[in-house]
């Protein structure tokens, strides 16, 4: 690992493409405040690998087109932000029909049917504009070899709300999937589990389809910082209220975030829990997060998320996102996942947890929903004796058992008030928790987690 201090943004020029010369004018100093969110004085930068494509088994043919497909979209980033397209013989749109080019040849050498699909969707899109159509058939392949999302890409909420170009091409993670398959097919029983452990009337909605993959190839938006180790697709294409949707996993950038940001900045502030050799931690965060991704389906007979906007539509998404970490994290630590992931461990679940939840507080603040969902989790289980907050040593202490009954409490408590439509409940919830000054006042204690990670792909 390689840690770099920032202070300014310098733009990243794309590797030369035949064909396509940026004009000699252009001003590259506009874009340049845009690669790094939020706004800091300094970002640290952590460069990581990217999976090797020799390692892929994809053909050589193949993984030319896809490293050609990535080039491109650093250009067609740039030239967005420049407003230069100049129509149909401007830039933006040879660099798009050169791209579709790319991921033709791409599919052509593909020996998996859906994955092959995927690109020539893809293509396709970018020769002649998006539709729902096209995004539910996207979503309903089963690729078995490749991920491929190549097109407009959201970013942060509190940076942007709109769409722009981006690469990602992926390998499927047999392994993992096929774990969290079996753990998919534990529905009627993770019900169960759930109505027993914290309200009979609970209902589990299904989950959306989701992939773990390994990121071999990056560009355009998804290329900037800080990056994002899963997306919701098609939602996050711009595709909202699609009928059916995907999440993708980027499992390596996952790994990385854990080991490269979580583990470090919290070592002086986190007394090890649990340790665990590199492939289960794996798995632990792949349950983890099917776990959340779950834990979003939960809710009562009458839900309505409507009423959660009470105190607006920003502390919604805080108040869900927090609710999906506590019944993920009970989903993926006991019950019948862990008869199908019998290397899934309470301990090191509880120590990967904690280590998450102090990164989302301190990478941000209020600039993200995740930051403010973990708040709740810390001040809940710190004002009912879940977790123990040294302010003076800036330190959080507990046990594995411990913060499982904090996470079950917690779980009742989302329930009693935020799922069943309970106005007053969920006011004094964001109150007592989400505006806990003694929390935050910890918070600003452990300083600001400012490292980012910075792709170094194998591109030539």
């Amino acid at each position: 690992m390689s840690f770099h201090e920032v202070d300014a943004n310098p733009v990243l020029y794309p590797p030369s493409i035949p064909g396509l010369n940026l004009p000699s004018d252009l001003d590259h100093t506009v874009v340049a405040n845009a690669r790094f969110w939020p706004e800091r004085s300094k970002h640290s930068v952590a460069a990581i690998k990217l999976l090797n494509p020799s390692e892929s088994a994809l053909p050589e043919a193949v993984i030319a087109a896809l490293k050609e497909a990535t080039q491109l979209a650093e250009i067609i980033r740039i030239v967005e932000d420049l407003d230069i397209s100049g129509g149909s013989e401007g830039l933006g749109f040879v660099a798009r029909t050169k791209t579709a080019d790319a991921l033709e040849r791409a599919a052509d050498g593909i020996d998996c049917t859906d994955s092959a699909l995927s690109l020539r969707i893809r293509a396709r899109i970018l020769r002649h504009g998006s539709n729902k159509v096209l995004h539910d058939e996207l979503t309903g392949l089963d690729e078995k070899v490749l991920m491929s999302v190549c097109g407009p890409l959201g970013t942060w909420l509190g940076k942007s709300k709109g769409t722009y170009h981006s690469a990602l091409f992926a390998i499927v993670n047999t392994e993992l999937n096929d774990i969290i398959a079996k753990v998919d097919a534990c529905y009627t029983q993770s019900e169960a589990f759930l109505r027993e452990l914290v309200n009979p009337d609970l209902v589990l909605g299904v989950p959306p389809a989701i992939k773990f993959t390994e990121l071999m190839f990056c560009g355009g938006e998804a290329n900037l910082y800080p990056k994002h180790f899963a997306y919701f697709l098609p939602e996050d294409e711009g595709m909202k209220r699609a009928p059916r949707k995907k999440t993708l996993v980027l499992s390596n950038v996952y790994r990385e975030m854990y080991y490269r940001i979580s583990k470090p900045f919290s070592k002086d502030i986190i007394p090890l829990i649990a340790n665990a050799e590199d492939e289960i931690i794996d798995l632990q965060l792949a349950l983890w997060f099917r776990g959340h991704d779950t834990g979003h389906e939960v809710r009562l007979p009458q839900t309505d998320y409507k009423i959660m906007r009470c105190e607006g539509r920003w502390l919604s998404m805080v108040m869900q996102e927090a609710m999906a970490d506590v019944f993920g994290f009970l989903l993926s630590t006991s019950g019948p996942w862990t008869t199908v992931a019998p290397n899934a461990s309470l301990q090191l679940a509880s120590d990967i947890y904690i280590r998450e939840m102090l990164r989302y507080l301190c990478r941000g603040g209020d600039d993200f929903p995740d930051a403010g969902a973990a708040l709740i989790q810390m001040s809940f289980l710190s004002q009912h004796g879940f977790i123990d907050i040294d302010h003076v040593n800036i330190q959080i202490n507990t046990t594995h058992d411990r913060l499982y009954a904090g996470m079950v409490a917690l779980a009742k408590t989302f329930t009693e008030r935020a799922l069943a439509n309970n106005v007053p409940g969920i006011q004094a919830l964001i109150n007592d928790y989400y505006r806990d000054e003694m929390a935050r006042d910890f918070v600003k204690r452990c300083g600001v987690c400012d490292v980012v990670l910075d792709y170094a792909p194998h591109i030539s």
